[in-house]
């Protein structure tokens, strides 16, 4: 009767330990304004999906007083960089969207963790710095992709374009920040490793199968 005690509670405690192991990975701007809005999922995933939303990176863009004493409008492209911690061999996406012309730039040891990025927008953008093996699409209007994936507001939270991301790669967004205009990121390390939960589940199994045995052999 002690040992069906005992039983019991060691997979409870198993149950309610698990969940100990969740954990959340934010994105922070390193150059830019205050964050628009941020979010992060908490939990034990198999595959990131991470979102930064811009309105522009560092463009110029405006009007131009000619010679002539006319005025012409003109557009600069601007550059972003992605610094990417340690990913601890767990892959991820990047869905990076801006509305003015930006050229992203991916950095740092996780680079390599990334095997999928969506680029959306409205204006052409470039990315250079992934794994030569990652998959690039640009759904922009400029860069011909078809839908092209754009909402006013996308720097927000909700914002139009998350449905699209989610149904575009098949799984939920783990972490967001938007900005109307920023340059530089940070995506934190992914530290914790996802077969964690599943070993202590098996552990606990097994002490439970040898309480069992030498309950048979009483």
């Amino acid at each position: 009767m002690k040992k069906d005690f005992i039983t019991k509670y060691l997979f409870a405690f198993v149950i309610l330990l698990s969940p100990i192991c969740a954990y959340a990975i934010p994105i922070t701007i390193t150059s830019g304004e205050t964050p628009s809005a941020s979010y992060e999922t908490l939990g034990l995933n198999a595959y990131e999906i991470y979102n930064i939303g811009l309105y522009e990176p560092d463009n110029e863009h405006g009007w131009r007083l000619n010679s002539d004493g006319s005025y012409s409008h003109f557009r600069e492209r601007g550059t972003a960089t992605i610094y990417i911690e340690d990913q601890n061999g767990i892959p991820a996406a990047l869905a990076l969207g801006s509305y003015e012309p930006t050229d992203w730039i991916i950095t740092g040891p996780g680079a390599d963790a990334i095997d999928s990025i969506l680029l959306y927008g409205y204006h052409h953008h470039t990315i250079t710095g992934m794994n030569s093996t990652a998959t690039v699409d640009e759904r922009t209007y400029e860069g011909g992709g078809s839908p092209y994936i754009y909402s006013s507001g996308a720097y927000n939270w909700p914002n139009g374009s998350i449905s699209e991301i989610e149904g575009y790669f098949g799984s939920p967004i783990t972490s967001f920040v938007g900005a109307y205009s920023a340059s530089s990121f940070n995506i934190g390390a992914n530290t914790v490793q996802v077969n964690e939960p599943t070993s202590l589940l098996l552990f606990g199994i097994g002490l439970m199968g040898l309480m069992s045995r030498r309950k048979s052999m009483c």
